[in-house]
């Protein structure tokens, strides 16, 4: 398993979005300083882990001539796709998590609704 200079740009690439996106919440920089303990600080890092990273890599390894085969790029392929599926899950848990206090999701709140409906 050989990997060349564009694979190695590629991982840096994918990795370093994620990496962007968790110093960004959690950095001291303007809007960051983030805590861990809040949902909402998981929603971004976790769909950027699940996007940018994994996904991107899981299409990289099914396409790449670095891991040889099909045969042996179809589980490398597999396994970042699935992690790649439960972080964007555990993503879409934590936006709603952040917001079961107030019963308001993509707009739509639910109090408004039953008040309204009788």
């Amino acid at each position: 398993m050989a990997l060349g200079l564009a694979d190695g740009l590629f991982f840096l690439v994918a990795l370093g979005c994620p990496a962007a996106v968790i110093v960004g919440m959690l950095g001291p920089v303007q809007g960051g300083g983030m805590k861990l303990d809040t949902a909402f600080t998981w929603h971004p890092i976790l769909m950027s882990i699940a996007f940018s990273c994994f996904m991107v890599l899981g299409r990289w390894a099914y396409v790449t001539d670095s891991l040889g085969d099909k045969a042996k790029q179809r589980p490398v392929h597999r396994a970042l796709m699935v992690l790649a599926a439960l972080f964007a899950i555990g993503g879409y848990v934590a936006i709603f998590l952040a917001h079961r206090k107030i019963p308001s999701f993509f707009g739509y709140n639910f109090k408004t609704h039953k008040r309204l409906a009788g």
